[in-house]
């Protein structure tokens, strides 16, 4: 008897472990959708910034402390941006865009 009751206590267990498991699983796949809006608002400002940042760099921008945020800033827009975190890829680029337009601000104030 008291085998048997062991038994059914371990399997009562592991249904309510097994049911909470199913329970995350399923509000982790909820959390993880994001809107078409919020993913094309990445994917754009991460195109535009990458465009500026190569314009910049053309240009011949000398404020290399800026531009070196800029780029990183754009590296790391692009892994969230992998990693489904959008807002945070949105705002490392709109940073990295605030960083280019520094330079070029620099710049201009450097030419004679």
């Amino acid at each position: 008897m008291l085998i048997v009751a062991k038994m059914v206590k371990q399997k009562s267990l592991f249904i309510k472990i097994l049911t909470v498991s199913a329970s995350l699983l399923i509000l982790s796949a909820c959390s993880t959708t994001h809107s078409p809006k919020l993913v094309a608002s990445c994917a754009q400002a991460l195109d535009k910034a990458t465009q500026e940042y190569a314009t910049a760099e053309s240009l011949g921008f000398r404020d290399t402390s800026k531009m070196s945020k800029a780029s990183s800033l754009i590296a790391a827009a692009k892994i969230k941006q992998q990693e489904d975190k959008y807002p945070n890829c949105i705002n490392k680029v709109q940073r990295a865009s605030a960083y280019i337009r520094q330079a070029q601000v620099s710049t201009a104030n450097l030419k004679p």
